[in-house]
Order: C-alpha cells, then structure tokens, then sequence
C-alpha cells in the first residue's frame, strides 16, 4: 500500500511539474514549486488534494528518491535538503465521554452485526482496523481473554497481547 501511496503522490503532485526534467537537472527552486503547488488545496476529479500534510508526504518521498539517487551516484546532491517543512494541524477526532452512550447506542443498532460487533472490537482493543481485518479465530483465547497477534504482522516483529474486556 505504501508504494500504491507514493506512486499515487508522484503520479498527482510531482510528474505534472517535473516529469520531463531529468534527475540530474532538478534543483532547488524546482522543488520548492512542487512543494508550494502541493501545499495548495484544490479540487481535483471532486477530491479535495493537497495541504501542508501532502507537501510533507511528497517532500519526504523526493527527498528518500534523492538520497538514493546520491547514494548511487546519479545525482551530485540532494536537491530537497533544507527545504521548508510545513506546519500540519492535528486532525484527531475522538467519542467523548458524554458522547460515548450515543455511539454505543448507535453501532448496537446497526443492522450489519458482523460491522457493530467490528467497531465495537475496534473500539475496546484500540486496535487498527488492519489488524482487525486480518485477524484469525485462532488468535483469540476467550477463556484467557487475549487476542494475540502474531509478530508477523508488526513493523518491530514482536508479537502483541491485547486483553479483551467483558464487552
């Protein structure tokens, strides 16, 4: 998903702007027009694309392009070193707790159970909705309340325990 991502990055953000340049030619202002184009919001195909979190997101894909480019000596130097960061705003959004009795009230209601019973699972566990995708039945120990995941699955390759509630 991560290459599908980056693709999805370049094929919108960079290719328009710099896909006829060769490597070796991109420069300095060059990405700052990318990165300034990037940090644009605007409509495209209905989407809302671009922000300070996109231009974040592409920069650190040119500038890992880049570093390999030096690294196998296609390019003299990196070209997006020391260009601007921008600011990103958290976008979280939580239940509160006075909100909680709605929400539960709402997923109990749903007529898909197999959905309530996810959602319901996801918000007791904390878990990823990934990890709860690719879950096994013999993952779970309901006699021990656990449902351990195996390290495949992880980045850090260390297996987790989650404790499941009575819930």
């Amino acid at each position: 998903r991560t290459l599908q991502h980056a693709k999805w990055q370049y094929d919108r953000h960079v290719k328009p702007l710099l896909g006829s340049t060769p490597i070796e030619s991109v420069t300095k202002a060059d990405v700052a027009v990318v990165l300034t184009q990037t940090s644009r919001k605007r409509k495209v195909d209905g989407r809302v694309v671009g922000g300070p979190v996109a231009a974040n997101r592409v920069r650190a894909l040119l500038s890992s392009l880049f570093s390999w480019a030096v690294e196998h000596d296609l390019v003299a130097s990196n070209p997006v070193a020391r260009t601007k960061v921008r600011r990103e705003k958290a976008r979280g959004r939580y239940v509160l707790p006075d909100e909680m009795p709605r929400f539960l009230e709402a997923v109990d209601n749903c007529k898909n159970r197999d959905v309530a019973d996810a959602v319901k699972l996801l918000l007791f566990t904390g878990q990823r909705v990934g990890d709860l995708v690719a879950a096994k039945w013999r993952e779970f120990d309901l006699d021990a309340a656990t449902w351990t995941i195996p390290r495949e699955r992880f980045k850090s390759r260390v297996e987790q325990r989650v404790p499941l509630t009575k819930e």
